[in-house]
């Protein structure tokens, strides 16, 4: 709890982890059902690596930073803490998904089902209505496991078990 803290004195950080919270809280409260907290999840995972990546180990700077796909901003944000982007095996629709439309990990299939919600051609709204309920859901899981994982790197050391039942060891930075 130090680090979050110290965290908390800095108004730009207080105010990203105030961000970071209520969307994460939201988003496992399943505001705005499946589909708000893909949306949610993806605003917290994208201030996660602005305020993590870019601005806080400075990995990438200025207009590269910017450049990147968000697909690629989580797999850059998963690569800091060490944590996989690939797909559980428990989680099976959104791996059924993934070899569907032949996506090539988590931070792919998760982008593709946001970008379907957000920006919704007709293109997009059928490749949607082709992720069940189950999709949708395992979906959440991932992106809150993401979070936790993030979000735990910062102040947390030792072991746990996650969403997905798998043990993480994790040793803050």
């Amino acid at each position: 709890m130090a680090k979050f803290f110290t965290l908390s004195t800095n108004e730009s950080d207080a105010s990203c982890l105030d961000y970071l919270i209520h969307w994460y809280t939201e988003a496992n409260k399943n505001a705005g059902y499946a589909e708000g907290a893909i949306i949610l999840i993806q605003n917290a995972l994208e201030l996660l690596y602005n305020w993590q990546v870019v601005e806080k180990t400075r990995m990438i700077i200025d207009g590269d930073a910017d450049n990147l796909s968000a697909s690629n901003k989580i797999r850059l944000l998963l690569s800091t803490v060490l944590f996989s982007d690939q797909i559980p095996k428990n989680l099976e629709s959104l791996t059924a998904y993934v070899k569907k439309y032949t996506l090539k990990d988590g931070p792919a299939v998760f982008t593709d089902l946001r970008n379907a919600l957000v920006h919704s051609q007709e293109s997009k709204r059928k490749r949607l209505s082709s992720a069940d309920v189950y999709t949708r859901s395992e979906a959440v899981t991932l992106g809150l496991t993401w979070i936790e994982n993030v979000l735990l790197k910062l102040n947390y050391e030792g072991l746990y078990l996650d969403r997905n039942r798998q043990i993480i060891g994790v040793k803050p930075n």
